[in-house]
């Protein structure tokens, strides 16, 4: 009976430590509300999840349930002009720039410095897919603004490596040379060609709903099948035969990103594509294979089905770092880039290389214990790809 009635308390206990999802935003300090939800766990490892270009908060809501239910406080937030209807990171009262070194300069930081005093400020790491460390890595670069120009700062990177543990990029490319033609040519379009091609994509996605089936995704596979610019497209984003035919939820996510990001951060990425050069507005910093310093343990991972974050550019840029003991790449087989953290099979992976990872201290010899389950590879040398 004593034994029943401590079972009875623990499972109270622990229930208790488990708040309500809630809905949370933070400001930053050139005035966007940047929109998020909050997986809360009292007193549980602090975890900040941002997504990528074109994405929300929604790609890692299963993904920080799970990783909930294994005891951290899970922070996602929207980057600048992503988001759904009203809960997208807007400005209210002013109009800031829009682009990519405001997502490095402004949302990084208030993101960090979020979760910093809300978790009473322990330490956190970074997760993140495709831009959402692409930005995330810049910033603890301590690049930003100061007095309206985009320069980078010692005190702006001890800032960061104050607050951080850790950094753990999914599919985060250092770079664009091996993408996909297909994506290449979509990147190379001009506002109106673009605009006219997401309303495309918007019609396709329609089109399969409109279809007398049980699931919307499984005819948009049967629509993708056919050869076309779009199809090819979609094809491009992700491996499709990681994705249940049920899982009508990724149609609902593309449809939502037609309608973001702003402007400004296609020009960007318009601007990295006419010039091939990935860097700063200004034309004053180039991005690619910035360094990784040895200060913080952080993790690259590559998918070798991903046409975006090419695996040869992530091994690339592993290489151009040198010896560091506190990085690594994993190398991940049959994942593309939207799959890898989107649905039952890249959930699961990805929270368990997150857990497992947190949960030994960035020891990377434990992630070798689930390489034969995921089919994964893990390189502590860049040598070890010779």
């Amino acid at each position: 009976m004593r034994n029943f009635i401590l079972l009875i308390l623990i499972s109270i206990f622990q229930l208790s430590s488990y708040a309500e999802v809630e809905s949370i935003s933070t400001k930053t300090l050139d005035g966007i509300e940047l929109t998020g939800t909050h997986y809360a766990v009292k007193n549980g490892r602090p975890l900040l999840l941002i997504h990528g270009f074109m994405e929300n908060i929604n790609y890692w809501a299963s993904s920080a349930k799970l990783l909930q239910e294994e005891g951290y406080d899970v922070y996602l937030f929207n980057m600048r002009g992503h988001g759904v209807y009203e809960r997208k990171s807007m400005a209210k009262e002013s109009t800031p720039g829009m682009g990519f070194d405001e997502i490095v300069a402004y949302d990084i930081p208030a993101m960090v410095d979020f979760v910093y005093k809300q978790s009473g400020k322990q330490k956190l790491v970074i997760v993140g897919h495709s831009m959402g460390t692409m930005s995330s890595r810049l910033a603890l670069n301590g690049l930003g603004f100061e007095d309206e120009v985009f320069t980078q700062s010692d005190r702006k990177k001890q800032w960061m490596l104050e607050r951080l543990s850790g950094i753990i990029a999914f599919g985060s490319p250092s770079g664009f040379e091996y993408i996909d033609p297909i994506l290449k040519r979509i990147y190379l379009m001009g506002p109106e060609d673009l605009l006219s091609f997401k309303k495309r994509i918007l019609q396709f996605i329609l089109t399969s709903e409109a279809v007398e089936s049980d699931s919307i995704w499984s005819s948009m596979l049967d629509r993708i099948a056919r050869s076309s610019l779009i199809s090819n497209f979609l094809k491009s984003l992700m491996n499709v035969d990681n994705l249940s035919t049920h899982n009508n939820e990724l149609s609902k996510l593309l449809s939502e990103a037609m309608s973001v990001p702003h402007q400004d951060l296609y020009d960007d990425i318009y601007r990295w594509g006419v010039t091939g050069v990935y860097g700063s507005r200004n034309n004053t910093y180039v991005y690619k294979n910035m360094k990784i310093g040895s200060e913080l343990p952080y993790v690259l991972i590559g998918a070798s089905e991903d046409k975006i974050a090419n695996p040869k550019e992530i091994i690339e840029d592993f290489r151009s770092q040198g010896a560091n003991q506190n990085l690594c790449y994993i190398h991940i087989e049959n994942f593309g880039h939207l799959d890898l953290v989107f649905g039952e099979k890249g959930t699961s992976l990805v929270s368990e290389i997150i857990n497992t990872t947190v949960t030994n201290n960035f020891e990377f010899d434990s992630i070798k214990k689930i390489e034969e389950k995921f089919d994964l590879k893990l390189y502590k040398d860049a040598t070890e790809l010779d």
